[in-house]
């Protein structure tokens, strides 16, 4: 009875120990079961930090640091409070505000006023003039300190002439994690100097060191399975993102990067990782020890094709229970001969 395995009709390995030992002189042959063989390298590497969208914070004005909020490897949601800077340059800009605000306003009025008046003369045409003159240039002052303040972070809206502030909130543009912190309280800094270094996302990504001879056989997108040396038992799954093109002339390696497929904290930076992904897999067909013959050294079995008989060599693997893997070249076999080799080589030389 044959048994239908990756599409092929397959001999049960207990049926053909049976058939190799019949009778040599009836011709026996078998649909081969096809074995896929993979083979795989193994690599050494490191798991590393690759940071991505990093932002550099730098201060907006000249002051003394009174406040430090942003703390090195912390993470803040967009918005928090990184520091605080003091000068008493911003009590004067909000005085200066609160003053062009109320030329503004008078100004604004008075133009208003004369706008009215219909009295039709050269005096009121040139007081309409100056009025005009007057508005334009207080509005433009006073716009023009609004969006200073408006630039460094001061909400206009809440300056009052006994509401003052002396100190001025840096905030975090976005969410992220403080990378780097720069600054101390009570340090001084200028207006441009560098505060914080903020990251978008830290993935942590696995860095492997591939031989030389294998470079052909990984590609990206290829996935492999990684383990720690701290758990050599637990795969965890990743894909190779890159390869970088270059080989290193004197220890003859490449790197490659690969991203983990999953979450969790069982990889961390430094920890050394061993990986073995599958570089390629060889097609072997199992047969019966018998249907194997040497000839002097050359071995090699007899095959049936569209009704004929042929004879091509194989180059035989591992043998167990009776059971040999063969390599063959070439398109694979619709029979096996497994027995009855004399009466094969008969029909073979007459063909």
């Amino acid at each position: 009875m044959l048994i239908k395995k990756n599409h092929l009709s397959v001999l049960p390995v207990a049926a053909l120990l049976i058939m190799g030992c019949h009778n040599r002189s009836a011709i026996e042959y078998v649909t081969p079961e096809i074995k896929v063989v993979d083979h795989y390298i193994t690599i050494t590497g490191n798991v590393i930090t690759e940071a991505e969208n990093q932002m550099n914070i730098t201060s907006p004005a000249a002051g003394r640091i009174i406040a430090v909020a942003g703390r090195q490897n912390q993470f803040l949601p967009a918005g928090e409070t990184l520091a605080s800077i003091e000068n008493t340059d911003f009590i004067a800009m909000q005085q200066e505000y609160l003053e062009a605000l109320n030329l503004f306003e008078f100004f604004r009025d008075e133009y208003t006023r004369q706008g009215d008046l219909t009295v039709e003369n050269a005096t009121s045409i040139k007081k309409m003039q100056i009025a005009r003159r007057d508005y334009q240039t207080a509005e433009l002052k006073y716009q023009s300190l609004a969006l200073q303040l408006k630039i460094l972070g001061i909400s206009t809206d809440s300056i009052k002439p006994d509401k003052l502030i002396s100190a001025l909130s840096i905030f975090s543009p976005r969410s992220g994690t403080v990378s780097q912190t720069y600054i101390n309280i009570g340090d001084y800094v200028d207006k441009g100097d560098l505060l914080f270094e903020i990251t978008g996302r830290q993935n942590h990504v696995i860095e492997l060191r591939i031989p030389e001879n294998n470079f052909l056989a990984v590609r990206p997108g290829q996935t492999l399975n990684c383990f720690s040396m701290v758990d050599s038992l637990t795969a965890i799954e990743a894909t190779i993102r890159t390869i970088v093109p270059k080989i290193d002339p004197v220890n003859h390696f490449a790197t490659i990067y690969a991203e983990m497929n999953e979450s969790g904290n069982r990889m961390i930076p430094g920890m050394s990782v061993t990986a073995k992904i599958l570089a390629w897999q060889d097609t072997v067909l199992l047969l019966s020890s018998t249907a194997v013959i040497d000839d002097r050294g050359n071995p090699f079995i007899f095959v049936r094709q569209n009704g004929n008989f042929d004879k091509i060599p194989v180059t035989p693997g591992l043998t167990a229970k009776g059971i040999t893997e063969i390599r063959i070249t070439g398109n694979l076999p619709d029979s096996v001969v497994i027995s009855g080799f004399e009466k094969v080589h008969s029909l073979f030389n007459h063909q």
